[in-house]
């Protein structure tokens, strides 16, 4: 039983971190592409002040 517990919070761990390498991929596009992104009108105001 604490092994299926264990393994349960194991995949939960891994979609979490899953999660967050995604969120900082897209952050690290939108850093290096903010002209081209600011050129086409497609910025975010919340996203620029916090970056």
């Amino acid at each position: 039983m604490a092994q299926e517990d264990d393994l349960r919070a194991l995949g939960k761990i891994m979609d979490f971190l899953r999660a967050v390498s995604i969120i900082l991929a897209i952050m690290n596009v939108y850093w290096y592409c903010y002209e081209a992104m600011h050129m086409w009108g497609v910025t975010i105001g919340v996203v620029d002040r916090i970056l």
